[in-house]
């Protein structure tokens, strides 16, 4: 019943957030392309691997939950040109922003771990810790996240 409860609101939150997303200045040539994308195409793939995620939760498929939360963490770069505005229009805010999106980060390199333990309710702990928090950033900063390549 738990899991149900879970599943159902991670799939209501994911339907809610799933049109917005979020920029990270530790990825910044940290992910596993070289090449940087816009913000918003970025946002649409980690869009599609939460979609992926969710659906390998619910299918208890361990491997794609690996995959898709491994995703997650590895998305590619930023354009600078979209982390500078993002970056300057969050002004002070900015290290606040960073350490939230870290935190998301972290739990989705967490429910890949998990995913390879194949220890399902760990998986849905760190998932549900990862939808809390990204809601969050986005509920604290998406005002400021008006972006250069989506004006």
């Amino acid at each position: 019943m738990m899991t149900r409860i879970v599943l159902g609101f991670a799939l209501i939150v994911f339907l809610f957030v799933g049109s917005y997303g979020f920029a990270q200045e530790h990825h910044h040539g940290h992910a596993t392309s070289e090449a940087t994308k816009p913000i918003a195409e970025i946002m649409q793939g980690m869009n599609s691997s939460l979609y992926d995620l969710t659906s390998a939760i619910v299918l208890e498929d361990y491997a794609l939950i690996t995959t898709a939360a491994r995703d997650i963490v590895n998305h590619p770069s930023i354009a600078q040109g979209d982390l500078d505005s993002l970056f300057s229009r969050l002004g002070a805010e900015k290290e606040a922003f960073i350490a939230c999106d870290d935190r998301v980060h972290e739990l989705a390199g967490e429910i890949a771990e998990a995913g390879e333990q194949k220890d399902m309710d760990l998986v849905l702990e760190k998932y549900a810790a990862m939808i809390g928090k990204t809601v969050e950033c986005h509920r604290n900063y998406k005002p400021d996240m008006k972006v250069g390549s989506e004006e």
